[in-house]
């Protein structure tokens, strides 16, 4: 349907009985492939959609003249004091002015709730990563009325779920005064592997499924080591956004970050295999998962990372259009198994 220019369409509500059935207009939509499909459609079929608009506009507005002068003369009819009728169709207009005046502002309204909401889940993401990432991080939607999403709790670090327990200290660490000179007896070649990092830029310099092994608390090494990147935390600015295409909530850089560079560490729930079996069978339902095994090691008991209820930015990166990142194994302070996120271009 066409009012005033603009595009309405009848939506069936699905579960909802046709009598429920609502007129909403374009903006309201999140179905943009279903509308394009359409209007590629009716080209292939000879229909003239700009043509088709006019007609019925045309239509509908000569539809409604019909309607208010029949109405108008009723009133007439019906009154016998002209004065009156004149009043009666007054108000009448003036209600439905009324009524559209209402719309506008209800829909001014749940923009600046909605804009307030996020921008104070904004300040309490960054209240919360204080301290732990160097970046600030940012969260917009300029597509709906979409608040901050719900059933999900941002945290910084790893969770314990049921039956799980996450060691707090680590096995061993290293004695090296330089890691970067020493690094023939560093951490990553004492755990069979090799130095991760590149010393003038701190980027990866290992090829991919080489596992990272970073100094811990116990390494004789402070804090400015070559070989101490993820735990400096993110430092790159990021963004929690709305998509367009209907994709829901992504996440996008907002400046540049170079081949190799740790972006972010994927953050959630450690469970056990077989509670991860059950949440699956969820996720599959739903249509996404936000599961990740833990399981580099076959000899270790397996593990998963659900980021679904808790989790940090990593958890809209599931949702995102284009993914240039790369899943890198770590084993952090505790000698148990991470998964961060490196950039895989620049």
């Amino acid at each position: 349907n066409v009012s005033q220019g603009e595009n309405f369409y009848l939506i069936k509500w699905k579960g909802w009985d046709d009598h429920f059935n609502s007129w909403e207009p374009e903006e309201h939509l999140q179905c943009t492939k279903a509308l394009r499909d359409y209007f590629e459609y009716s080209k292939k079929t000879g229909k003239n959609f700009r043509k088709r608009k006019l007609e019925i506009e045309e239509t509908s507005s000569n539809r409604k003249k019909m309607l208010i002068e029949d109405m108008y003369q009723k009133v007439l009819q019906c009154v016998e004091n002209y004065d009156t009728a004149i009043k009666l169709v007054t108000e009448m207009k003036l209600k439905r002015r009324t009524s559209v005046a209402r719309h506008r502002k209800t829909k001014k309204t749940l923009c600046l709730e909605s804009h307030q909401a996020l921008k104070n889940w904004e300040k309490e993401i960054n209240a919360i990563t204080k301290g732990f990432d160097q970046a600030y991080l940012y969260v917009e939607n300029k597509v709906d009325f979409e608040g901050p999403p719900e059933n999900f709790i941002y945290i910084n670090e790893r969770k314990e779920g049921p039956g799980v327990v996450i060691p707090k200290d680590p096995l061993i660490g290293c004695e090296c005064r330089n890691c970067f000179e020493d690094k023939k007896n560093c951490c990553p070649v004492a755990s069979d592997s090799i130095l991760a990092y590149y010393k003038s830029n701190g980027r990866l310099r290992v090829q991919r499924g080489v596992p990272i092994y970073e100094c811990n608390k116990m390494c004789k090494c402070g804090p400015d080591c070559v070989n101490r990147v993820v735990q400096k935390g993110r430092k790159f600015k990021l963004c929690i956004f709305r998509t367009d295409n209907s994709r829901g909530w992504g996440v996008k850089t907002l400046q540049r970050i170079k081949e190799g560079s740790f972006v972010v560490e994927y953050v959630g729930e450690v469970i056990t295999n077989e509670e991860a079996e059950v949440r699956g069978k969820y996720y599959d339902a739903v249509g996404h998962t936000y599961l990740f095994d833990l399981d580099f090691n076959e000899s270790d008991e397996p593990y998963t990372v659900d980021a679904g209820k808790y989790g940090n930015v990593a958890h809209f990166i599931n949702h995102s259009v284009s993914f240039e990142m790369y899943f890198y194994t770590e084993f952090d302070n505790n000698d148990s198994v991470c998964y961060y996120l490196y950039g895989l271009v620049n």
